[in-house]
């Protein structure tokens, strides 16, 4: 009887090992049907009709929705890459300031949740959020800097960007599922 039930627990354990490497490659498969798909879901278009900038932000956050196991898998930074070079007219360098002037504002109150205690270290859901509560396009940009110490003007690639925002996407929906319980 012994050996039965040790035997049965090795058959639980594997089928356990086996659930969880068909989950990882279930979302693997998600998400280069997602990339090489090369539509945004959020803008309702193809990846090479969105602007360069915008797209910074928006394939960030929608590799997030397609990453159901956390931390997220290890190839982040190509899927960003790949999705990316996807982008017509993609430039080399971009910034804080235009990728967020280049989302909609209604994206951007559909991404962004007033109340996140996180905008200390998630800088760019900061600077979506201080956008939605000026008057002008500009009057965050002065708020930000002195919040984060970050030049929301300076210049930088576009896949470092978009991996910032994935990560902080990412952060944000570990905390809220945590509050959850």
């Amino acid at each position: 009887m012994g050996n039965s039930n040790a035997l049965a627990k090795k058959a639980a354990a594997g089928i356990d090992d086996l659930r969880v490497i068909t989950q990882v490659h279930d979302e693997e498969l998600n998400m280069l049907w997602w990339v090489f798909g090369a539509y945004s879901n959020d803008a309702k278009k193809s990846f090479k009709d969105l602007t360069g900038s915008e797209a910074c932000l928006l394939v960030g956050k929608e590799l997030s929705d397609v990453t159901e196991l956390t931390p997220g898998p290890v190839a982040v930074g190509a899927l960003i890459h790949r999705a990316l070079a996807n982008v017509k007219d993609a430039p080399s360098k971009t910034s804080i300031q235009k990728a967020v002037s280049a989302t909609s504002l209604k994206w951007r109150d559909a991404v962004i949740k007033d109340d996140h205690a996180l905008q200390d270290i998630c800088p760019l859901h900061d600077a979506l959020l201080l956008s939605t509560h000026t008057k002008s396009s500009d009057d965050w940009l002065s708020t930000f800097e002195s919040t984060h110490g970050i030049a929301p003007k300076s210049e930088l690639e576009p896949t470092k960007l978009a991996n910032q925002f994935y990560t902080e996407s990412m952060l944000i929906r570990v905390c809220e599922l945590a509050k959850r319980g």
